[in-house]
């Protein structure tokens, strides 16, 4: 018996010197830090600490070091194993992520048109209305045309409807077809009335702007484009992860900032700087590309100046920024660290900052990588070879400590980490696009108009979520919307609108040529129309029902 205790007492002896971290008197991960009072919300299981020190001093130990083209020592610590201690105050999150209390105060929990009102509010549409009544009663013939507020309000829900419905596409004329059209848009407004709105629609005042587009090339929409903003960032509070990428707004009207982006699916359009929630995928901020800012110091780069100002609102509270390799760079982490941020972004491997090894004639084995460390800084840098004749650059102030992972690949959690949360403003242009508001037009001023309606339904679904006990689908959602402004009865919400869609078509065997030709160049076409019974190819219809073998027998 006293030799089994005598086991039991050197068995627990050897526990507790097999590392410090399990002594009570360790202040490993998870300890208190008495001395902040300050509510912080980790963003992982690690606590912070003031200096962010590692378990094992890089000083002391002998690697190789190597020294880029603009004098900075990199220390390559590709063969240390390293425990991750605690965080540096740069990556501790102390805003609680969520909705904001001015936002809760301001909307109901039960109603998408307080949410969406809180983001083009009153003052906005008011603003709209002025300018819009102003150009109307100057284009006119009599001078006195007029609309009401409430008149805006409809002609707005009836351009939501367009898109949530899929009808975007559709000439206004058909929309309001006693045959083919939906019922909603002729009880809603005369078609007349929606195509003089639609015309005299404008968002500044027409005597001032040729001085305002003097200073500024974006003159005619940036009050409009400011308050939604601020709006947008007074809303939400966003989670721990932030990504900047750009966003481009398909336009191939008269523009003075018009971009090519050769591999974008829309090649023309508004290029838009943008942040966003990489967890919601909240749209929380953007900045219209103009061309040359006069703004910018000559010896910022255009990609640090831009990440700079979407994150002014957001300092000092421990977020972290993904990047891409036009925004990344040494002197913008150095820069953004000191603002309380971190960040993990690719990086151009013919930047001067960086060591001889990240260049594309140091060859390395498939899936090898290596990494780097600056010391005085706590910045990482990883790379990896990912295809035989290519090579990653990964920048990281999150991660002054790299580890491997065990898998075929051997990626670094670097490479993981930008792989998770790269895409969140890809993610918000793809969400907009399918129930997208977007209509052809000839100013520039409109295509942002409809995409700042897109952006604006998308954060208002996300907050009428947030702040509901049950989800509801943004397609459902904007059609409660749409039946709200309209001051219809929501309680068939859930059911398809009882209007007719369009036509239906009969199959032939024989295949003939069409012969409407409205919006083809004589295709041949197997279909005939029910009502005239003419050929007619899928270009010259309207819409087409699908109905299965079983429902077929109804009709």
């Amino acid at each position: 018996m006293a030799k089994s205790l005598k086991n039991v007492a050197s068995i627990l002896s050897d526990l507790t010197n097999l590392d410090p971290l399990l002594s009570e008197d360790s202040d490993g991960p998870g300890a208190d830090d008495d001395s902040d009072q300050t509510e912080v919300y980790f963003t992982s299981e690690e606590s912070s600490s003031e200096d962010g020190s590692d378990d094992i001093d890089f000083d002391s130990i002998e690697c190789e070091t190597q020294k880029s083209a603009d004098g900075t020592v990199w220390k390559d610590i590709s063969g240390v194993s390293a425990k991750r201690g605690r965080y540096e105050r740069h990556n501790v999150l102390t805003t609680r992520p969520g909705v904001t209390p001015e936002m809760k105060n301001s909307a109901n929990s039960r109603s998408p048109l307080s949410h969406f009102s809180y983001f083009v509010n009153k003052p906005m549409m008011e603003l709209m209305l002025k300018f819009t009544l102003k150009n109307g009663r100057e284009k006119s013939s009599n001078g006195d045309w007029n609309i009401s507020f409430d008149d805006l309000k409809k002609f707005l829900a009836l351009v939501i409807a367009r898109g949530v419905y899929g009808y975007r596409t559709w000439p206004v004329d058909h929309l309001w077809n006693m045959r083919i059209g939906p019922t909603l848009f002729r009880e809603a407004m005369p078609r007349l009335k929606f195509r003089e709105i639609l015309r005299y629609l404008r968002f500044d005042d027409k005597s001032t702007r040729d001085e305002r587009l003097r200073d500024d090339k974006f003159a005619i929409f940036r009050d409009i484009w400011r308050s939604f903003t601020t709006n947008c960032m007074k809303a939400f509070s966003p989670n721990e992860n932030l990504t900047i990428d750009e966003m481009l707004v398909p336009a191939k009207c008269r523009c003075r900032f018009i971009q090519y982006m050769p591999n974008k699916p829309d090649k023309f359009g508004i290029k838009i700087w943008c942040l966003a929630d990489v967890k919601s995928k909240y749209f929380l901020n953007g900045l219209p590309y103009l061309g040359k800012d006069e703004s910018r110091p000559s010896n910022t780069p255009l990609g640090h100046f831009v990440a700079s100002s979407l994150l002014d609102n957001y300092k000092n509270r421990g977020y972290n920024v993904t990047t891409d390799n036009f925004f990344t760079s040494l002197q913008l982490a150095k820069e953004l660290k000191q603002r309380k941020f971190s960040i993990v972004g690719t990086v151009r491997s013919n930047r001067r900052e960086l060591p001889p090894a990240s260049n594309n004639q140091h060859s390395f084995d498939l899936y090898e990588s290596k990494i780097f460390r600056i010391e005085q800084d706590n910045i990482s840098l990883t790379i990896y070879q990912g295809k035989r004749n290519k090579k990653v650059n990964v920048l990281s102030t999150m991660h002054p400590t790299v580890s491997i992972e065990n898998s075929l690949k051997k990626k670094p959690e670097t490479i993981s980490f930008y792989n998770r949360t790269k895409c969140g403003v890809d993610i918000v242009d793809q969400m907009i696009r399918k129930y997208s508001v977007k209509s052809a037009s000839r100013r520039w001023s409109m295509i942002l108009f409809y995409n700042m309606i897109d952006l604006a339904l998308l954060n208002s679904s996300i907050t009428f979520n947030l702040m509901s006990d049950k989800k509801v689908p943004r397609k459902k959602f904007i059609m409660r919307l749409v039946e709200e402004m309209l001051g219809l009865d929501s309680s068939t919400g859930d059911e398809k609108p009882s209007h007719p869609i369009g036509v239906p078509m009969s199959m032939s065997g024989a295949r003939r040529q069409c012969q409407v030709n409205s919006h083809c160049k004589k295709n041949s076409t197997s279909n005939t129309c029910l009502n005239c019974n003419r050929p007619v190819c899928g270009k010259c219809t309207i819409r087409v029902n699908y109905y299965c073998s079983l429902c077929s027998a109804m009709f």
